[in-house]
């Protein structure tokens, strides 16, 4: 799918020569996105038409009026100084927007999604947010030219101080939505299985315990409610990880 790193979403697995700036060891990547190559080709046919403007405007004058221009005249010396710095902030123009579309990145990992964004060439605003904070995430696409192009805006809720994390033109939106929704219920569910290890490690602690104490009636012996409870986080543990296993 061109514009997205996309990997088998039932694992997840990571992308050795995907690398980006923050990245934590152990942390693998799983969509690295950048805006629609629409977004950077409207900025090179505008190159284009204002590099050919004053040209094409000079050879009209040429043609059409009395105004001449001769090598080694003033007028001659004026109009090269004007087409060359006329060029130069042309290209620096687009030089901007080009350091604008190539450094805004959004990434996905197995645990955070960060978002890069440049404003000019000596600001950079980095943001993440971690993967189980994540409440909603809606894909939206406007106009004709995004519908038939397939690309649009990706809305993420969150629970943290900033309240919506929004990926800006970027290719295929809803497919986008479905792998973050697949990365972050796998998120979940690696934390509950981590939960309920640490529970029977504690309960298991809790048990030998008790059978290692030298005044038994000293302890209160485990009644049916916490058996039970013991039984449960046990057969819920072992379900989990049966199903991640299955993955």
């Amino acid at each position: 799918m061109p514009g997205l790193v996309q990997h088998t979403p039932s694992r997840f697995s990571e992308h050795e020569e995907l690398r980006f700036p923050t990245q934590r060891p152990n942390e693998h990547v799983v969509l690295l996105l950048r805006r629609h190559w629409t977004i950077i080709a409207k900025d090179v046919i505008q190159l284009v038409l204002a590099l050919c403007f004053l040209p094409i405007l000079l050879a009209v004058l040429l043609l059409y009026s009395d105004f001449t221009l001769f090598p080694g005249t003033l007028s001659f010396v004026i109009t090269i100084e004007v087409l060359s710095l006329y060029i130069i902030f042309a290209f620096l123009f687009y030089f901007d927007s080009f350091v604008d579309y190539h450094l805004d990145i959004w990434v996905v990992t197995d645990g955070r999604i960060v978002s890069i964004e440049q404003n000019g060439v000596f600001r950079r605003i980095v943001s993440e947010l971690n993967i189980l904070q994540m409440q909603d995430v809606t894909s939206e696409v406007n106009g004709w030219l995004q519908t038939f192009l397939d690309f649009g805006q990706v809305y993420i809720q969150t629970a943290g101080e900033k309240q919506r994390f929004v990926f800006e033109e970027v290719a295929h939106p809803s497919e986008v939505a479905k792998v973050i929704l697949q990365v972050h219920d796998r998120a979940v569910k690696m934390r509950d299985i981590a939960q309920a290890r640490d529970q029977l490690a504690y309960e298991q602690v809790y048990e030998q315990a008790q059978t290692q104490t030298q005044v038994p009636t000293a302890v209160p012996p485990m009644n049916v409610a916490e058996h039970q409870k013991t039984v449960e986080h046990r057969s819920r543990l072992h379900m989990l990880m049966h199903d991640n296993d299955a993955e």
